[in-house]
C-alpha cells in the first residue's frame, strides 16, 4: 500500500479503494486530496439524549443518527440502567466518547436489556420513521423542539412513566466517521438503505445545466451513466479546486462547461420536479433540481439503456427503499409481542396458527369450487334427460 494512501487511511478512515481513487483524482496530490476530505460534507445529525425516570427508578441515555443522504434515521442505541452514573454522563462530549461510556452500563448488573430494546424499536418503527424524516428539513433548520418532544413520548410510552426528566444535545458529522462506527458496532438498531446513488456523496456542488432546447434531451429521459454538461457555480474554495482539475474554469476564473456523469435521476411525486445527481469524481457529486420536460445537453453514448426515471414508491418519498421500509417492518414487529400482551413464544405460535388458518381456508375454498362444479353438471345432466325423454 503507497503511503499516500496510508495517510488517507489512518487520518480519516475512508477505504484502501477510496484512497486510491481519490488520490488518482488528485494526480498523487496528498494535500489536494487532505482538502477534500477536511471540506466533506456533514450530512449525519446525531442525537445525544440522557433521561432519568423516577417512576421505574432507572436512568437512560439514547443515540439516534439521521442521515441527510439517504433522508432516514439510520441507527439508534439506549442504554437503560439502574446505575445512578448513567445520568451524570456529559451529554456535551464528543459522540464517539459518549456512546462508549453509555455502552459500558449495558455490560453492568442493574442493565434493562429488555426495556432498552423495546425504546430503540419503538423510535424506529414504522410509524414514527415518517415523522422522523418530517422533522429533519434540512440540516440548517431541523427541528430540536418536535424531536425533543417525540423521543420523550417513546420513552415515556414504554417506561408508562410521564414525569421523565429529559435533556437533548446534537452534533453534525460527516458520513465516513458514520460509516466507519457503524460497520463496526455490534449494539443498537440499524437501517441500511440501497437506493439512490451507491458512493458516499463527500462534496456536494452547486451546479447549473446547460439547457438544449433545441436538439437536447428532456431530463426525465436521462439515465444513469449518461453525461450532462454543466456549469459549477459554487464559490467555495474547494468548489474552485475541483473545477480547477477537472477543467470547470478558465485562466480568469470564469464557469466553463464540463460534463458530469448522472449518479440518480428521482422524479418528486410533490412538485413534478426531477431531482439530478452527477458525479465528477470519488464522492464529489454536484445537483441540481428542474423540470421534468427541461432540455439539457447529454454527451454522444453508443448505447443508452432504455430504462425509466426512479420514482419513488408512495411509501418511499421520504428516501425510504423497499429494503429499507422491510428492516423498519421488523423492527416494527419486535414490540408487537408486547403490545398485545404475548410473549415471544405466544408470538411465533399465532404466526403458526395463521398460517395454518390459512391453509385451511384455501382447502375449504377448493372444495367448495369442486361441489359447484358437480352441482351445475348435475342439473344440465337432469334437463337432458327430462327433454329428450318426452
Amino acid at each position: 500500500m503507497a503511503v499516500e494512501s496510508q495517510i488517507l487511511i489512518n487520518n480519516y478512515g475512508v477505504t484502501e479503494e477510496f484512497a486510491d481513487k481519490l488520490l488518482l483524482f488528485t494526480k498523487n496530490d496528498v494535500e489536494g486530496a487532505i482538502r477534500i476530505l477536511e471540506a466533506a460534507e456533514r450530512d449525519v445529525i446525531v442525537l445525544k439524549a440522557k433521561f432519568i425516570s423516577s417512576k421505574k427508578l432507572v436512568y437512560g441515555a439514547v443515540v439516534l443518527f439521521y442521515n441527510f443522504q439517504f433522508n432516514i434515521p439510520q441507527y439508534v442505541f439506549c442504554a437503560l440502567s439502574g446505575d445512578i452514573n448513567l445520568s451524570r454522563i456529559r451529554i456535551e462530549s464528543d459522540w464517539r466518547d459518549y456512546i462508549q461510556e453509555i455502552t459500558r452500563f449495558m455490560e453492568g448488573k442493574e442493565a434493562e436489556f429488555e426495556l432498552a430494546s423495546r425504546i430503540e424499536a419503538e423510535i424506529l418503527s414504522p410509524e414514527n420513521v415518517p415523522y422522523i424524516t418530517s422533522s429533519f428539513i434540512d440540516k440548517q433548520t431541523y427541528d430540536m423542539v418536535n424531536l425533543k418532544r417525540f423521543m420523550l413520548n417513546c420513552i415515556s410510552k414504554i417506561l408508562l412513566d410521564n414525569q421523565i426528566v429529559f435533556k437533548l444535545s446534537s452534533a453534525e458529522i460527516d458520513v465516513f466517521k458514520f460509516n466507519t462506527f457503524l460497520s463496526g458496532t455490534k449494539v443498537g438498531l440499524k437501517i441500511i438503505p440501497k437506493q439512490g446513488i451507491k458512493e458516499v456523496m463527500m462534496v456536494n456542488l452547486k451546479i447549473d445545466p446547460v439547457l438544449a432546447p433545441i436538439g437536447g434531451t428532456d431530463i426525465e429521459r436521462t439515465y444513469l451513466g449518461d453525461e450532462i454538461l454543466v456549469k459549477i457555480m459554487d464559490d467555495r474554495d474547494i468548489a474552485r479546486y475541483i473545477a480547477d482539475l477537472i477543467g470547470g474554469r478558465d485562466d480568469t476564473g470564469i464557469p466553463k462547461g464540463v460534463w458530469g456523469r448522472v449518479a440518480n435521476n428521482q422524479k418528486s411525486q410533490e412538485t413534478g420536479n426531477n431531482l439530478i445527481n452527477l458525479q465528477f469524481g470519488p464522492g464529489l457529486f454536484g445537483s441540481f433540481v428542474i423540470g421534468s420536460k427541461v432540455r439539457v445537453q447529454l454527451k454522444e453514448r453508443e448505447i443508452r439503456p432504455e430504462q425509466q426515471t426512479q420514482q419513488p414508491h408512495a411509501e418511499t418519498k421520504a428516501g425510504l427503499d423497499e429494503d429499507s421500509m422491510k428492516q423498519i417492518r421488523e423492527i416494527g414487529a419486535m414490540n408487537e409481542p408486547q403490545k398485545a400482551g404475548e410473549s415471544p413464544g405466544m408470538y411465533a405460535q399465532r404466526h403458526a396458527e395463521i398460517g395454518a388458518k390459512s391453509k385451511k381456508d384455501k382447502s375449504a375454498k377448493f372444495y367448495k369450487i369442486i361441489s359447484l362444479v358437480v352441482m351445475i353438471l348435475a342439473i344440465v345432466i337432469i334437463l337432458v334427460l327430462v327433454i329428450f325423454g318426452t
